[in-house]
């Protein structure tokens, strides 16, 4: 261990609505998950897309051996996950296999740039028709919802969860030391999702992540206001308006079942708004990023089946 690895890390509850409990690895856990990277689960080949005076942008697509994926079954429902990494588990969600990586620092003309947000561009998958899913109470494992009439389906919440998102971890009184190649972030790609209109589990076999690296003094994200959609003629057009002290970015990614696929597309500004169409689909995630890699997400409430809607607010990390 050096000044450049995590010292102590302390888990923590949110209480609200929902209630979740966050719970950091430990540095001994980020040790061993770094043994454990000499058996791969997924592959990555990344680009450098753009770099302007502060911020560089890496596009990163993720092969994921999916055949390493254990399916595990309990009275409550079923979920899938990887050995020796932690499933992921929200308040009300279905438990779904996630892969967890470290991201570096990185040096850019002689400028240390770090991790600062990531953006979902999509995804391939597979579909598992006959899986009941596991949801979580608390999003802590152990601690899950009774079955609801024979089914775990009729609880889920109302939000899509985010397939990607980035988590700072805590670098003590070494910050300052911060070096290219240090591990100042850690990487959460989920490699499912499950698609309560299909009543099947989605498994991805490869996940598209766009990677913001940056050094701007400007950390805070840019601010959704609103989004309106409308359908027409099996389209849905989308109208986006968000503010932020610098330039944004709109990227909306969207559910494809003919393609088994999520793709994305870029909205297009004019007068202060940003629009497009997509294919109409239930699933979809608005995704804002700002000049200096800082991300906003807006994800939509999606009609569950059997219907029973849950309201709870939408978190962000």
């Amino acid at each position: 261990m050096n000044h450049f690895h995590v010292k102590t890390l302390v888990g923590t509850a949110l209480y609200g609505l929902p209630m979740v409990r966050i719970q950091p690895p430990t540095a001994d856990a980020l040790q061993s998950a770094a043994h454990r990277a000499a058996v791969p689960l997924a592959t990555v080949q990344t680009a450098r897309v753009d770099q302007a005076a502060a911020t560089v942008l890496e596009r990163s697509t993720y092969v994921i051996d999916t055949s390493t994926l254990q399916r595990i079954d309990a009275v409550e429902g079923s979920y899938y996950t990887f050995s020796g990494q932690r499933p992921y588990a929200e308040a009300n969600q279905p438990v779904q296999p996630q892969l967890q990586m470290l991201v570096n620092a990185i040096n850019a003309d002689g400028a240390l740039l770090t991790p600062r947000g990531v953006v979902f561009r999509g995804a391939q998958y597979t579909v598992q028709s006959e899986v009941t899913p596991l949801v979580e109470a608390a999003g802590i494992l152990g601690e899950r919802l009774a079955p609801v009439a024979g089914t775990a389906r009729a609880v889920l919440s109302g939000t899509l969860p985010v397939p990607v998102h980035l988590g700072m971890i805590g670098q003590g009184s070494g910050t300052g030391n911060l070096l290219a190649g240090s591990h100042p972030a850690r990487l959460n790609v989920l490699v499912g999702h499950y698609d309560s209109s299909r009543q099947a589990q989605l498994l991805f076999s490869t996940v598209i992540v766009d990677k913001y690296y940056s050094a701007d003094p400007d950390t805070t994200a840019p601010q959704i206001t609103a989004v309106v959609t409308s359908e027409s003629n099996g389209e849905r057009t989308f109208t986006v308006t968000a503010t932020d002290a610098s330039a944004m970015t709109v990227v909306v990614a969207y559910d494809d079942p003919g393609a088994s696929a999520w793709r994305a597309i870029e909205l297009v500004a004019a007068n202060g708004r940003w629009t497009g169409t997509i294919p109409g689909t239930a699933n979809y995630l608005v995704q804002v990023v700002d000049a200096a890699g800082n991300v906003a997400t807006h994800a939509p409430t999606v009609e569950r089946t059997p219907a029973q809607t849950v309201f709870l607010p939408f978190v962000a990390r």
